[in-house]
Protein backbone atom coordinates (compact mmCIF):
# COMPACT_ATOMS: atom_id res chain seq x y z
CA UNK A 1 0.00 0.00 0.00
CA UNK A 2 2.79 2.58 0.78
CA UNK A 3 4.22 2.41 -2.88
CA UNK A 4 0.54 2.94 -4.24
CA UNK A 5 0.10 5.84 -1.75
CA UNK A 6 3.14 7.53 -3.06
CA UNK A 7 2.22 6.55 -6.73
CA UNK A 8 -1.47 8.30 -6.03
CA UNK A 9 0.52 11.14 -4.37
CA UNK A 10 2.85 11.89 -7.07
CA UNK A 11 0.37 11.57 -9.41
CA UNK A 12 -1.97 14.22 -7.99
CA UNK A 13 1.01 16.47 -7.99
CA UNK A 14 0.97 16.11 -11.49
CA UNK A 15 -2.73 17.49 -12.05
CA UNK A 16 -1.05 20.04 -10.11
CA UNK A 17 1.92 21.01 -12.46
CA UNK A 18 -0.19 20.51 -15.33
CA UNK A 19 -2.19 23.29 -13.91
CA UNK A 20 0.26 25.55 -13.57
CA UNK A 21 1.98 25.10 -16.44
CA UNK A 22 -1.02 26.11 -18.07
CA UNK A 23 -1.71 29.11 -15.58
CA UNK A 24 2.13 30.40 -16.44
CA UNK A 25 2.34 29.30 -19.70
CA UNK A 26 5.42 26.55 -18.98
CA UNK A 27 5.54 23.69 -20.79
CA UNK A 28 4.16 20.84 -18.71
CA UNK A 29 7.44 18.26 -19.71
CA UNK A 30 10.13 20.91 -18.40
CA UNK A 31 7.45 20.96 -15.12
CA UNK A 32 7.59 16.98 -14.98
CA UNK A 33 11.29 16.53 -15.20
CA UNK A 34 12.18 19.33 -12.48
CA UNK A 35 9.61 17.47 -10.76
CA UNK A 36 11.27 14.18 -11.37
CA UNK A 37 14.62 15.68 -10.29
CA UNK A 38 13.41 17.11 -7.12
CA UNK A 39 12.36 13.80 -5.80
CA UNK A 40 15.97 12.52 -5.73
CA UNK A 41 15.65 15.10 -2.28
CA UNK A 42 13.17 13.25 -1.01
CA UNK A 43 14.60 10.26 1.75
CA UNK A 44 13.22 7.04 2.40
CA UNK A 45 10.66 7.21 -1.16
CA UNK A 46 10.20 3.54 -1.92
CA UNK A 47 12.31 2.07 -5.16
CA UNK A 48 10.18 1.20 -8.00
CA UNK A 49 10.60 -3.15 -8.61
CA UNK A 50 8.78 -2.97 -12.06
CA UNK A 51 10.75 -5.21 -14.37
CA UNK A 52 12.50 -3.25 -16.95
CA UNK A 53 10.53 -5.09 -19.62
CA UNK A 54 6.94 -4.49 -18.00
CA UNK A 55 8.49 -0.87 -18.55
CA UNK A 56 9.32 -0.92 -21.76
CA UNK A 57 6.15 -2.72 -22.71
CA UNK A 58 3.51 -0.54 -20.62
CA UNK A 59 4.86 2.98 -21.95
CA UNK A 60 6.53 2.64 -25.46
CA UNK A 61 3.47 1.07 -27.51
CA UNK A 62 0.94 3.40 -26.26
CA UNK A 63 2.79 6.39 -26.73
CA UNK A 64 3.84 5.49 -29.87
CA UNK A 65 0.73 4.39 -31.37
CA UNK A 66 -1.24 7.61 -30.19
CA UNK A 67 0.98 9.50 -32.09
CA UNK A 68 0.69 7.15 -35.07
CA UNK A 69 -3.04 7.87 -35.27
CA UNK A 70 -2.59 11.73 -34.90
CA UNK A 71 -0.06 11.82 -37.44
CA UNK A 72 -0.28 14.53 -40.29
CA UNK A 73 0.43 12.62 -43.27
CA UNK A 74 0.08 15.44 -45.87
CA UNK A 75 2.72 17.07 -44.17
CA UNK A 76 5.13 13.95 -43.87
CA UNK A 77 4.73 13.37 -47.51
CA UNK A 78 5.93 16.74 -48.23
CA UNK A 79 8.72 16.62 -45.88
CA UNK A 80 9.40 13.06 -46.58
CA UNK A 81 13.75 14.46 -47.18
CA UNK A 82 14.49 15.98 -44.27
CA UNK A 83 12.09 13.85 -42.00
CA UNK A 84 14.56 10.75 -43.19
CA UNK A 85 17.64 12.41 -42.88
CA UNK A 86 16.73 13.37 -39.17
CA UNK A 87 15.52 9.68 -38.87
CA UNK A 88 17.99 7.80 -39.89
CA UNK A 89 21.57 9.03 -40.67
CA UNK A 90 21.25 11.56 -37.87
CA UNK A 91 20.83 9.09 -35.11
CA UNK A 92 23.24 7.21 -36.16
CA UNK A 93 25.84 9.39 -36.09
CA UNK A 94 24.87 10.72 -33.15
CA UNK A 95 24.53 7.53 -31.88
CA UNK A 96 28.55 6.70 -32.85
CA UNK A 97 29.27 10.36 -31.68
CA UNK A 98 28.29 10.05 -28.40
CA UNK A 99 29.62 6.45 -27.80
CA UNK A 100 33.38 8.32 -28.99
CA UNK A 101 33.01 10.75 -25.89
CA UNK A 102 31.42 8.58 -23.38
CA UNK A 103 34.38 6.96 -24.42
CA UNK A 104 36.99 9.72 -24.39
CA UNK A 105 35.26 10.64 -21.30
CA UNK A 106 35.58 7.47 -19.34
CA UNK A 107 38.15 5.04 -20.67
CA UNK A 108 36.70 2.35 -18.52
CA UNK A 109 33.24 2.37 -20.29
CA UNK A 110 32.98 -0.09 -22.96
CA UNK A 111 32.61 0.84 -26.57
CA UNK A 112 29.57 -1.64 -25.97
CA UNK A 113 28.04 0.61 -23.11
CA UNK A 114 29.00 3.64 -25.38
CA UNK A 115 26.70 2.69 -28.11
CA UNK A 116 23.83 1.45 -25.86
CA UNK A 117 23.82 5.01 -24.25
CA UNK A 118 24.18 6.91 -27.70
CA UNK A 119 21.11 4.72 -29.27
CA UNK A 120 19.05 5.55 -25.77
CA UNK A 121 19.83 9.57 -26.21
CA UNK A 122 19.69 9.94 -30.31
CA UNK A 123 16.54 10.10 -30.83
CA UNK A 124 14.43 13.43 -29.70
CA UNK A 125 11.25 12.53 -28.24
CA UNK A 126 8.16 13.69 -30.25
CA UNK A 127 5.73 13.69 -27.63
CA UNK A 128 8.15 16.18 -25.46
CA UNK A 129 8.80 18.56 -28.56
CA UNK A 130 4.98 18.55 -29.33
CA UNK A 131 4.01 19.40 -25.86
CA UNK A 132 6.27 21.55 -25.66
CA UNK A 133 5.00 23.47 -28.59
CA UNK A 134 1.63 23.83 -27.76
CA UNK A 135 2.63 26.57 -26.50
CA UNK A 136 3.52 28.13 -29.66
CA UNK A 137 1.96 28.29 -33.79
CA UNK A 138 4.93 27.15 -36.08
CA UNK A 139 4.47 26.38 -39.72
CA UNK A 140 3.15 23.56 -40.65
CA UNK A 141 6.01 22.42 -42.44
CA UNK A 142 8.20 22.71 -38.97
CA UNK A 143 5.82 21.06 -36.72
CA UNK A 144 5.15 17.89 -39.42
CA UNK A 145 9.53 17.51 -39.75
CA UNK A 146 9.59 17.68 -35.84
CA UNK A 147 6.83 15.12 -35.35
CA UNK A 148 7.74 12.76 -38.16
CA UNK A 149 11.34 12.60 -37.01
CA UNK A 150 9.54 11.77 -33.50
CA UNK A 151 7.74 8.79 -34.97
CA UNK A 152 10.34 6.77 -37.32
CA UNK A 153 13.76 8.07 -35.30
CA UNK A 154 11.97 5.68 -32.46
CA UNK A 155 12.42 2.79 -35.00
CA UNK A 156 15.81 3.56 -36.11
CA UNK A 157 17.09 3.99 -32.79
CA UNK A 158 15.31 1.08 -31.07
CA UNK A 159 16.52 -1.27 -33.25
CA UNK A 160 20.40 0.32 -33.03
CA UNK A 161 19.60 -0.12 -29.47
CA UNK A 162 18.51 -3.77 -29.52
CA UNK A 163 21.24 -4.63 -31.66
CA UNK A 164 24.11 -2.35 -29.17
CA UNK A 165 22.36 -4.33 -25.69
CA UNK A 166 22.70 -7.53 -27.68
CA UNK A 167 25.93 -7.24 -28.51
CA UNK A 168 26.99 -6.22 -24.97
CA UNK A 169 24.91 -9.03 -23.77
CA UNK A 170 26.99 -11.67 -25.41
CA UNK A 171 30.33 -9.95 -26.37
CA UNK A 172 29.60 -10.73 -30.36
CA UNK A 173 28.84 -8.01 -33.13
CA UNK A 174 28.39 -8.65 -36.54
CA UNK A 175 27.69 -5.91 -38.99
CA UNK A 176 26.30 -7.97 -41.92
CA UNK A 177 23.98 -9.50 -39.43
CA UNK A 178 23.03 -6.38 -37.97
CA UNK A 179 22.33 -5.02 -41.75
CA UNK A 180 20.08 -8.22 -42.80
CA UNK A 181 18.37 -8.25 -39.35
CA UNK A 182 17.39 -4.32 -39.33
CA UNK A 183 15.56 -4.98 -43.14
CA UNK A 184 14.03 -7.93 -42.04
CA UNK A 185 12.56 -6.61 -38.87
CA UNK A 186 11.80 -3.20 -40.05
CA UNK A 187 9.32 -5.00 -43.45
CA UNK A 188 7.99 -7.42 -41.66
CA UNK A 189 6.93 -5.06 -38.31
CA UNK A 190 5.10 -2.75 -40.93
CA UNK A 191 3.29 -5.52 -42.42
CA UNK A 192 2.60 -6.52 -39.34
CA UNK A 193 1.05 -3.38 -37.95
CA UNK A 194 -0.96 -3.31 -40.89
CA UNK A 195 -2.62 -6.43 -40.76
CA UNK A 196 -3.00 -5.12 -37.07
CA UNK A 197 -4.43 -1.96 -37.48
CA UNK A 198 -6.89 -3.50 -40.29
CA UNK A 199 -8.50 -5.87 -38.09
CA UNK A 200 -8.53 -3.73 -34.87
CA UNK A 201 -10.85 -1.23 -37.27
CA UNK A 202 -13.09 -4.15 -38.98
CA UNK A 203 -13.89 -4.99 -35.21
CA UNK A 204 -14.81 -1.49 -34.13
CA UNK A 205 -16.80 -1.32 -36.74
CA UNK A 206 -18.99 -4.46 -35.06
CA UNK A 207 -18.95 -2.84 -32.01
CA UNK A 208 -20.30 0.78 -32.28
CA UNK A 209 -22.91 -0.38 -29.67
CA UNK A 210 -20.35 -1.04 -27.10
CA UNK A 211 -18.19 2.17 -26.56
CA UNK A 212 -16.74 0.84 -23.76
CA UNK A 213 -15.80 -2.35 -25.37
CA UNK A 214 -14.51 -0.55 -28.28
CA UNK A 215 -12.14 2.03 -26.01
CA UNK A 216 -10.51 -1.33 -24.82
CA UNK A 217 -9.87 -2.66 -28.49
CA UNK A 218 -8.16 0.83 -28.89
CA UNK A 219 -6.49 0.29 -25.74
CA UNK A 220 -5.09 -3.31 -27.08
CA UNK A 221 -4.67 -2.03 -30.35
CA UNK A 222 -0.59 -1.11 -29.93
CA UNK A 223 0.17 -3.69 -27.59
CA UNK A 224 -1.81 -6.67 -30.17
CA UNK A 225 0.73 -4.96 -32.82
CA UNK A 226 3.99 -4.73 -30.69
CA UNK A 227 3.73 -7.92 -28.69
CA UNK A 228 3.54 -10.20 -31.96
CA UNK A 229 6.10 -8.84 -34.07
CA UNK A 230 8.54 -8.41 -31.24
CA UNK A 231 7.79 -12.60 -30.77
CA UNK A 232 8.86 -12.85 -34.73
CA UNK A 233 11.98 -11.03 -34.64
CA UNK A 234 10.30 -7.97 -36.35
CA UNK A 235 10.54 -4.33 -35.12
CA UNK A 236 7.46 -3.71 -32.73
CA UNK A 237 8.01 -0.18 -32.63
CA UNK A 238 7.42 -0.11 -36.54
CA UNK A 239 4.42 -2.30 -36.27
CA UNK A 240 2.85 -0.41 -33.47
CA UNK A 241 3.66 2.97 -35.90
CA UNK A 242 2.32 1.39 -39.40
CA UNK A 243 -1.01 -0.09 -37.47
CA UNK A 244 -1.28 3.61 -36.11
CA UNK A 245 -1.18 5.10 -38.85
CA UNK A 246 -3.76 2.55 -40.54
CA UNK A 247 -6.17 3.54 -38.08
CA UNK A 248 -5.92 7.22 -38.39
CA UNK A 249 -6.03 7.29 -41.53
CA UNK A 250 -9.53 5.50 -41.56
CA UNK A 251 -10.98 6.30 -38.57
CA UNK A 252 -13.26 8.89 -40.25
CA UNK A 253 -14.93 6.61 -42.22
CA UNK A 254 -14.97 3.55 -40.03
CA UNK A 255 -16.51 5.15 -36.58
CA UNK A 256 -19.59 6.85 -35.54
CA UNK A 257 -19.02 10.14 -33.87
CA UNK A 258 -19.41 9.43 -30.09
CA UNK A 259 -16.75 6.39 -30.40
CA UNK A 260 -14.38 9.32 -31.92
CA UNK A 261 -15.10 11.39 -29.08
CA UNK A 262 -14.94 9.56 -26.38
CA UNK A 263 -11.76 7.29 -27.59
CA UNK A 264 -9.75 10.78 -28.02
CA UNK A 265 -10.53 11.32 -24.33
CA UNK A 266 -9.83 8.38 -22.93
CA UNK A 267 -6.64 8.23 -25.26
CA UNK A 268 -5.47 11.97 -23.82
CA UNK A 269 -6.08 10.67 -20.20
CA UNK A 270 -3.79 7.53 -20.81
CA UNK A 271 -1.17 9.47 -22.69
CA UNK A 272 -0.80 12.37 -19.38
CA UNK A 273 -0.98 9.21 -17.03
CA UNK A 274 1.60 7.74 -18.99
CA UNK A 275 4.41 10.59 -19.81
CA UNK A 276 3.63 11.78 -16.02
CA UNK A 277 4.96 8.22 -14.63
CA UNK A 278 7.94 7.66 -16.29
CA UNK A 279 9.06 10.79 -14.96
CA UNK A 280 7.92 9.77 -11.27
CA UNK A 281 9.90 6.25 -12.08
CA UNK A 282 13.09 8.21 -13.08
CA UNK A 283 12.79 10.47 -9.43
CA UNK A 284 12.05 7.27 -7.70
CA UNK A 285 14.89 5.43 -9.20
CA UNK A 286 17.71 8.21 -8.68
CA UNK A 287 18.77 8.30 -5.65
CA UNK A 288 19.43 5.06 -5.24
CA UNK A 289 21.95 4.77 -8.46
CA UNK A 290 23.43 7.43 -6.39
CA UNK A 291 23.49 5.62 -3.40
CA UNK A 292 24.91 2.30 -4.83
CA UNK A 293 27.77 4.27 -6.75
CA UNK A 294 28.79 6.30 -4.03
CA UNK A 295 28.38 10.45 -3.54
CA UNK A 296 31.54 10.47 -4.24
CA UNK A 297 31.59 9.98 -8.16
CA UNK A 298 28.33 12.12 -8.21
CA UNK A 299 29.86 15.61 -9.64
CA UNK A 300 31.79 13.18 -12.75
CA UNK A 301 28.80 11.68 -13.45
CA UNK A 302 26.73 15.54 -13.02
CA UNK A 303 29.93 16.66 -15.57
CA UNK A 304 29.45 13.37 -17.49
CA UNK A 305 25.82 13.99 -18.21
CA UNK A 306 26.44 17.19 -19.14
CA UNK A 307 28.92 16.79 -21.88
CA UNK A 308 26.95 14.43 -23.06
CA UNK A 309 23.93 17.00 -23.53
CA UNK A 310 26.05 19.23 -25.61
CA UNK A 311 27.32 16.70 -27.68
CA UNK A 312 23.58 15.47 -28.89
CA UNK A 313 23.14 19.34 -29.39
CA UNK A 314 25.89 20.31 -31.35
CA UNK A 315 25.85 17.11 -33.45
CA UNK A 316 22.32 17.81 -34.45
CA UNK A 317 23.25 21.22 -35.54
CA UNK A 318 26.14 20.41 -36.94
CA UNK A 319 24.16 18.53 -39.46
CA UNK A 320 21.09 20.16 -39.95
CA UNK A 321 22.64 23.49 -41.52
CA UNK A 322 24.36 21.68 -44.16
CA UNK A 323 21.58 19.84 -44.73
CA UNK A 324 19.36 22.83 -44.96
CA UNK A 325 21.92 24.59 -47.76
CA UNK A 326 21.96 21.54 -49.46
CA UNK A 327 18.06 21.57 -49.72
CA UNK A 328 18.24 25.09 -50.49
CA UNK A 329 19.78 24.46 -53.46
CA UNK A 330 18.81 20.67 -54.43
CA UNK A 331 15.28 20.13 -53.56
CA UNK A 332 12.53 21.67 -55.41
CA UNK A 333 10.68 24.87 -54.00
CA UNK A 334 7.53 22.99 -53.59
CA UNK A 335 4.87 24.63 -51.65
CA UNK A 336 5.71 24.55 -47.54
CA UNK A 337 8.57 23.15 -48.44
CA UNK A 338 11.05 22.96 -45.36
CA UNK A 339 13.48 25.32 -46.85
CA UNK A 340 13.78 28.79 -44.71
CA UNK A 341 16.72 29.05 -42.84
CA UNK A 342 15.00 30.15 -39.64
CA UNK A 343 13.11 26.70 -40.09
CA UNK A 344 16.05 24.96 -39.94
CA UNK A 345 17.52 26.86 -37.04
CA UNK A 346 14.21 26.19 -34.87
CA UNK A 347 14.52 22.52 -35.71
CA UNK A 348 17.88 22.54 -34.92
CA UNK A 349 17.25 24.15 -31.72
CA UNK A 350 14.51 21.30 -30.84
CA UNK A 351 16.03 18.42 -30.48
CA UNK A 352 14.02 17.78 -26.77
CA UNK A 353 14.41 14.35 -25.40
CA UNK A 354 11.81 13.02 -23.54
CA UNK A 355 9.73 9.99 -22.17
CA UNK A 356 10.72 7.32 -24.60
CA UNK A 357 14.55 7.97 -23.93
CA UNK A 358 13.83 7.62 -20.16
CA UNK A 359 11.64 4.43 -20.42
CA UNK A 360 14.44 2.31 -23.02
CA UNK A 361 17.24 3.54 -20.57
CA UNK A 362 15.16 1.55 -17.25
CA UNK A 363 14.63 -1.18 -19.54
CA UNK A 364 18.72 -1.67 -19.96
CA UNK A 365 19.01 -5.17 -18.32
CA UNK A 366 20.56 -5.61 -15.30
CA UNK A 367 23.14 -8.43 -15.99
CA UNK A 368 25.02 -9.91 -19.33
CA UNK A 369 24.41 -13.75 -20.34
CA UNK A 370 27.28 -14.42 -18.73
CA UNK A 371 25.67 -13.38 -15.47
CA UNK A 372 28.09 -10.28 -14.96
CA UNK A 373 26.63 -6.97 -14.34
CA UNK A 374 25.51 -4.84 -17.44
CA UNK A 375 28.72 -2.81 -17.98
CA UNK A 376 27.96 0.82 -17.08
CA UNK A 377 24.07 0.44 -16.59
CA UNK A 378 23.63 2.98 -13.56
CA UNK A 379 25.56 5.65 -15.40
CA UNK A 380 23.33 4.92 -18.82
CA UNK A 381 20.52 5.34 -16.84
CA UNK A 382 22.09 8.91 -14.78
CA UNK A 383 23.07 10.19 -18.26
CA UNK A 384 20.18 9.20 -20.48
CA UNK A 385 17.59 11.37 -17.10
CA UNK A 386 20.62 14.31 -17.18
CA UNK A 387 20.27 14.86 -20.98
CA UNK A 388 16.19 14.51 -20.93
CA UNK A 389 16.47 16.76 -17.65
CA UNK A 390 19.16 19.39 -19.75
CA UNK A 391 17.33 19.48 -23.37
CA UNK A 392 13.57 19.65 -21.33
CA UNK A 393 14.52 22.33 -19.34
CA UNK A 394 17.29 24.08 -21.39
CA UNK A 395 16.01 23.94 -24.84
CA UNK A 396 11.72 23.51 -23.50
CA UNK A 397 11.74 26.70 -21.84
CA UNK A 398 13.79 29.13 -24.96
CA UNK A 399 11.82 27.17 -27.34
CA UNK A 400 8.94 29.73 -27.15
CA UNK A 401 11.13 32.60 -26.73
CA UNK A 402 13.45 31.38 -29.73
CA UNK A 403 9.86 31.14 -31.75
CA UNK A 404 9.38 35.19 -30.99
CA UNK A 405 12.95 35.87 -31.92
CA UNK A 406 12.69 33.66 -35.46
CA UNK A 407 9.44 35.26 -36.32
CA UNK A 408 7.86 31.97 -36.54
CA UNK A 409 4.78 32.54 -34.34
CA UNK A 410 1.60 32.96 -36.61
CA UNK A 411 0.70 29.95 -38.48
CA UNK A 412 -1.70 31.77 -40.81
CA UNK A 413 -0.98 28.90 -43.75
CA UNK A 414 -3.30 26.58 -41.18
CA UNK A 415 -5.76 29.32 -40.32
CA UNK A 416 -6.29 30.24 -43.83
CA UNK A 417 -6.32 26.40 -44.66
CA UNK A 418 -8.97 26.10 -41.95
CA UNK A 419 -11.34 28.89 -43.01
CA UNK A 420 -10.95 27.37 -46.72
CA UNK A 421 -12.41 23.98 -45.80
CA UNK A 422 -15.14 25.66 -43.71
CA UNK A 423 -16.05 27.17 -46.71
CA UNK A 424 -16.72 24.09 -48.77
CA UNK A 425 -17.94 21.97 -45.77
CA UNK A 426 -21.03 24.48 -45.24
CA UNK A 427 -21.64 24.70 -49.24
CA UNK A 428 -21.47 20.83 -49.04
CA UNK A 429 -24.42 21.02 -46.63
CA UNK A 430 -26.07 23.60 -48.10
CA UNK A 431 -26.26 21.91 -50.97
CA UNK A 432 -27.36 18.70 -49.55
CA UNK A 433 -30.03 20.45 -47.99
CA UNK A 434 -31.10 21.77 -51.74
CA UNK A 435 -31.81 17.98 -52.87
CA UNK A 436 -33.30 17.18 -49.50
CA UNK A 437 -35.59 19.89 -49.03
CA UNK A 438 -38.07 19.68 -51.27
CA UNK A 439 -38.67 16.20 -51.39
CA UNK A 440 -38.92 15.36 -48.14
CA UNK A 441 -41.99 17.05 -46.84
CA UNK A 442 -39.97 19.34 -44.59
CA UNK A 443 -41.89 22.70 -43.62
CA UNK A 444 -40.50 25.52 -46.08
CA UNK A 445 -39.62 27.75 -42.65
CA UNK A 446 -37.71 24.98 -41.59
CA UNK A 447 -35.46 24.76 -44.56
CA UNK A 448 -35.75 28.24 -45.14
CA UNK A 449 -33.67 29.22 -41.76
CA UNK A 450 -31.06 26.25 -42.11
CA UNK A 451 -30.35 28.28 -45.17
CA UNK A 452 -29.81 31.27 -44.05
CA UNK A 453 -27.62 29.74 -40.95
CA UNK A 454 -25.44 28.22 -42.98
CA UNK A 455 -25.28 30.90 -46.05
CA UNK A 456 -24.12 33.41 -42.96
CA UNK A 457 -21.60 30.75 -41.63
CA UNK A 458 -20.23 30.18 -45.11
CA UNK A 459 -20.18 34.14 -45.97
CA UNK A 460 -18.48 34.58 -42.52
CA UNK A 461 -15.22 31.70 -43.53
CA UNK A 462 -14.70 33.58 -46.85
CA UNK A 463 -14.40 36.99 -44.93
CA UNK A 464 -11.89 35.01 -42.85
CA UNK A 465 -9.83 33.66 -45.66
CA UNK A 466 -10.22 36.80 -47.04
CA UNK A 467 -8.35 38.54 -44.17
CA UNK A 468 -5.58 36.29 -44.09
CA UNK A 469 -4.46 36.55 -47.91
CA UNK A 470 -6.67 33.45 -49.67
CA UNK A 471 -9.11 33.40 -52.14
CA UNK A 472 -12.41 32.85 -50.83
CA UNK A 473 -15.07 31.11 -52.65
CA UNK A 474 -18.21 32.94 -54.10
CA UNK A 475 -21.26 31.96 -51.71
CA UNK A 476 -25.02 32.80 -52.57
CA UNK A 477 -26.19 35.94 -50.64
CA UNK A 478 -29.48 34.93 -49.04
CA UNK A 479 -30.27 36.78 -45.66
CA UNK A 480 -28.69 38.95 -43.45
CA UNK A 481 -27.51 37.95 -40.15
CA UNK A 482 -27.99 34.64 -37.67
CA UNK A 483 -31.92 34.50 -37.63
CA UNK A 484 -33.29 32.49 -34.17
CA UNK A 485 -34.51 29.07 -34.70
CA UNK A 486 -37.54 28.93 -33.07
CA UNK A 487 -38.00 25.53 -34.44
CA UNK A 488 -34.97 23.93 -32.89
CA UNK A 489 -37.07 21.10 -31.00
CA UNK A 490 -38.41 19.97 -34.64
CA UNK A 491 -37.68 16.57 -36.06
CA UNK A 492 -37.74 17.56 -38.86
CA UNK A 493 -35.17 20.05 -38.60
CA UNK A 494 -32.81 17.74 -36.83
CA UNK A 495 -33.43 15.19 -39.71
CA UNK A 496 -32.42 17.79 -42.17
CA UNK A 497 -29.80 18.81 -40.10
CA UNK A 498 -27.94 15.02 -39.72
CA UNK A 499 -27.96 14.49 -42.99
CA UNK A 500 -26.30 17.69 -43.87
CA UNK A 501 -23.71 16.88 -41.25
CA UNK A 502 -22.77 14.01 -42.82
CA UNK A 503 -22.70 15.66 -46.35
CA UNK A 504 -20.13 17.98 -44.85
CA UNK A 505 -17.96 15.16 -43.25
CA UNK A 506 -17.84 13.79 -46.71
CA UNK A 507 -17.02 16.89 -48.63
CA UNK A 508 -13.99 17.08 -45.18
CA UNK A 509 -12.46 13.75 -46.04
CA UNK A 510 -12.56 14.40 -49.18
CA UNK A 511 -10.31 17.20 -49.27
CA UNK A 512 -8.19 15.25 -46.03
CA UNK A 513 -7.56 12.36 -48.96
CA UNK A 514 -6.78 15.16 -52.16
CA UNK A 515 -4.35 16.46 -49.48
CA UNK A 516 -6.12 20.51 -49.02
CA UNK A 517 -6.29 19.85 -45.97
CA UNK A 518 -3.86 18.42 -43.27
CA UNK A 519 -4.54 16.02 -40.11
CA UNK A 520 -4.77 19.08 -37.75
CA UNK A 521 -7.57 20.96 -39.53
CA UNK A 522 -9.61 17.67 -40.22
CA UNK A 523 -9.47 16.80 -36.46
CA UNK A 524 -11.11 20.33 -35.92
CA UNK A 525 -13.68 20.34 -38.16
CA UNK A 526 -14.23 16.79 -37.41
CA UNK A 527 -14.51 17.25 -33.75
CA UNK A 528 -17.28 19.74 -34.14
CA UNK A 529 -19.55 17.83 -36.46
CA UNK A 530 -19.11 15.03 -33.95
CA UNK A 531 -20.06 17.26 -30.98
CA UNK A 532 -23.54 18.38 -32.92
CA UNK A 533 -24.46 14.61 -34.06
CA UNK A 534 -23.94 13.59 -30.41
CA UNK A 535 -26.16 16.36 -29.50
CA UNK A 536 -28.74 15.75 -31.77
CA UNK A 537 -28.63 12.03 -31.02
CA UNK A 538 -29.08 12.48 -27.92
CA UNK A 539 -32.36 14.71 -27.86
CA UNK A 540 -34.29 12.50 -30.26
CA UNK A 541 -32.97 9.38 -29.62
CA UNK A 542 -31.97 8.49 -33.36
CA UNK A 543 -29.82 5.58 -34.93
CA UNK A 544 -28.04 5.26 -37.48
CA UNK A 545 -28.35 2.35 -40.06
CA UNK A 546 -24.54 1.37 -41.35
CA UNK A 547 -25.07 0.38 -45.24
CA UNK A 548 -21.25 0.01 -46.08
CA UNK A 549 -18.10 -1.07 -44.65
CA UNK A 550 -16.80 2.62 -45.10
CA UNK A 551 -19.39 4.24 -43.55
CA UNK A 552 -19.17 6.19 -46.24
CA UNK A 553 -22.68 7.38 -46.26
CA UNK A 554 -25.68 7.36 -44.20
CA UNK A 555 -29.10 6.06 -46.10
CA UNK A 556 -31.20 5.67 -43.62
CA UNK A 557 -32.41 8.08 -40.62
CA UNK A 558 -34.86 6.60 -38.26
CA UNK A 559 -36.12 9.15 -35.81
CA UNK A 560 -38.26 7.64 -32.37
CA UNK A 561 -40.19 9.77 -30.52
Amino acid sequence: MKHIDVVLLLLTACVALQVLAARFAVPHPSLLVLGGAALALVPSLPRPGLDPGVIFLLFVPPLLYRASVRAPLREFRRQCWPIFQLSVPLVLVTMIAVALVAHKLMPATSWSAGLVLGAIVAAPDAVAAMAVMRLVRVPPAVSAVIEGEGMFNDATALIAYRMAVAAAVTGAFSLGKALSEFAWSATLGLALGFLVGWGALAIRRRVQDLPLVDNCISLLTPFAAYLPANALGASGVLAVISAGIYVGRHMAKALSPATRIQADATWSLVTFILESLVFILVGLDLPHLVQETGRDVLGRWLGFSALITLAVIFVRMAWLWPAGAYARRAVPDRRRSFRNPRQVALVAWTGIRGAESVVIALAVPHVTASGAAFPGRGLIVFATFGVVFATLVLQGLTLKPLVRLLGLDGDTERAQEEAHARQVVAMAGLSRLEELGSVDGSPPETVDELRRRHHHRARRWAAREHQLGGEPMVTQHDGEGDHGLNEIASVHYRRLRVSMIEAERQAAVRLSEKGVIGATVMRLIERDLDLEVILLRDSVGSYWEKTDSSRASVRKTTWLG
